[in-house]
């Protein structure tokens, strides 16, 4: 780091902590993410009781996004004019933004984990307005903390004790510091992600939907929840989970479930449990579940981020219609446009069925970002795949290697649909703890020698007992043989067992 930013980081400290008064505070006391949210925002933290830190931002938010478009940050941006409180820092070299929202990070964060990040925002931001315009006027941006970075070398979390970054990889955004973050490796669904089976992203969006947004947009919301989770404490209500470390949590992990994006554990272990589904949600905490539908009414159906590619989806439509036909709430919605050219987000296993009516008898082989029939571009898109290569990152880090590094990796072509082995090193171990069903999309693809889902044209004495396409061990898996008989019966005759 250098001289100047390590200036501009004490500038920051100085920024946070004297000129908006929190000299009282001692920082090595945050030792959380819900230590962190006291500090900030519960009243006997915070003895000056602002309802906010700042004059609110000039301008109101737009209707439309830009996330397929990752660029320089825009000029006015770095002015403490329109982002307080001194305009963005330096450390941000890459934005793209939803609703006039920044969507930021250095030039170590990959696009594509914007691009995703973004799409939350987009996603968690489109269903009321009020909500929506709070967070704007109050500055509010996200923030991806590269994999190779830190929570603390975020400018807003920079004064923050450098020993959180051991336990926490992402904060929500506050009056103070108005940054949701989180890793590109959960972003990115890399294999290291500590918390791989949940959507960080989502949970702290919602601290900041919750303390930029409906805070201040809905009369009554806070002090309800406030009440609600005083008396869930009382009650025992998520006993032994982490919803219970405060309101914010509470909250926030009620968000992830009404989304269907947490973890989900028969019993519960002091962060996770059983109440993980929108539907578990609704019958086990109503009143919970109420206040959460209040902020985001419109229940759209969430692309997971290990389930989904980019390139051939309804996802655009269907955000739109939903939000259509959901009963409007104190009128605090109104239609959100996208762009034709976004960067789309696809097929889960709820829509293959209307993929599978769509695909030719050629062969498809999808990237990240685009869908090629045969082969693709054979080329190392990053100087140092060769080292990386030979320091075994093929399988420890295939799904960022195996889309930047084809030629080094030997992945050229279709080798990765057709070829029968494992991608990653974990596979063997994903696999025997469940895996191959919990998270099947990334798993048929990556670990099909552990998953039993080889494709190469077996053929148990038929000559045309093969299946014609690499995806049809996959598709059966997840029950189209029943749900979609024409195709499949006809391509997919030895995964259906038609013969």
């Amino acid at each position: 780091m250098n001289i100047s930013f390590q200036g501009r980081r004490q500038d920051m400290d100085t920024v946070i902590q004297s000129q908006f008064g929190l000299n009282w505070m001692d920082k090595e006391e945050i030792l959380s993410e819900a230590d962190y949210y006291k500090y900030f925002t519960e009243s006997e933290f915070n003895p000056r009781k602002r309802r906010s830190a700042f004059n609110l931002r000039p301008g109101k938010p737009s209707s439309s996004h830009s996330c397929c478009h990752v660029r320089e940050v825009p000029k006015d941006l770095r002015s403490k004019n329109f982002m307080k409180p001194n305009g963005l820092d330096q450390f941000y070299q890459k934005y793209t933004e939803a609703y006039g929202i920044p969507v930021i990070g250095s030039d170590q964060v990959s696009d594509n984990a914007l691009r995703r990040a973004c799409y939350v925002v987009r996603f968690m931001f489109a269903d009321n307005k009020n909500v929506r315009t709070s967070y704007y006027k109050r500055y509010g941006r996200v923030a991806v903390i590269g994999a190779s970075e830190g929570t603390t070398d975020i400018p807003e979390h920079s004064w923050l004790p450098k020993r959180l970054n051991e336990r926490t990889r992402g904060l929500g955004a506050t009056d103070y510091a108005p940054v949701c973050t989180a890793g590109e490796e959960n972003a990115s669904c890399f294999c290291k992600d500590k918390y791989f089976l949940e959507d960080i992203f989502v949970h702290e969006v919602a601290h900041g939907a919750h303390y930029l947004g409906a805070k201040y947009a809905i009369d009554g919301w806070s002090t309800k929840l406030i009440n609600q989770f005083e008396d869930a404490q009382r009650t025992g209500l998520w006993n032994d989970t982490y919803a219970m470390n405060s309101s914010a949590e509470y909250f926030a992990e009620g968000v992830q479930s009404y989304f269907n994006v947490n973890t989900h554990l028969d019993k519960a272990d002091g962060v996770h449990g059983p109440i993980s589904n929108r539907k578990r949600l609704e019958e086990y905490d109503p009143v919970l579940y109420d206040l959460i539908h209040e902020v985001f009414p419109c229940k759209n159906r969430f692309l997971k981020r290990c389930e989904s590619t980019r390139g051939i989806s309804k996802e655009n439509t269907q955000i739109k219609d939903e939000m259509k036909s959901a009963e409007t709430t104190n009128g605090a919605r109104e239609e959100v446009t996208f762009a034709d050219n976004e960067d789309k987000l696809t097929v889960t296993d709820s829509t293959a069925s209307t993929q599978l009516e769509k695909e030719t008898e050629e062969n498809e082989f999808q990237t990240n970002d685009t869908t090629t029939n045969g082969v693709t571009d054979c080329t190392d898109i990053k100087e140092k795949c060769i080292m990386w290569a030979l320091q075994k990152e093929c399988r420890q880090n295939p799904e960022y290697m195996l889309y930047n590094c084809k030629k080094s990796c030997n992945a050229c072509g279709d080798a990765i649909a057709k070829e029968c082995k494992d991608w990653h090193h974990q596979c063997s171990v994903w696999a025997s703890s469940g895996r191959c069903k919990t998270q099947s999309t990334y798993m048929f693809e990556y670990c099909k020698l552990s998953c039993d889902a080889c494709e190469s044209l077996r053929k148990n004495g038929d000559n045309n007992c093969v299946d014609e396409n690499t995806k049809c061990h996959y598709w059966s898996f997840i029950g189209e043989c029943v749900k979609n008989q024409n195709y499949m019966l006809s391509k997919c005759k030895h995964s259906c067992k038609v013969c």
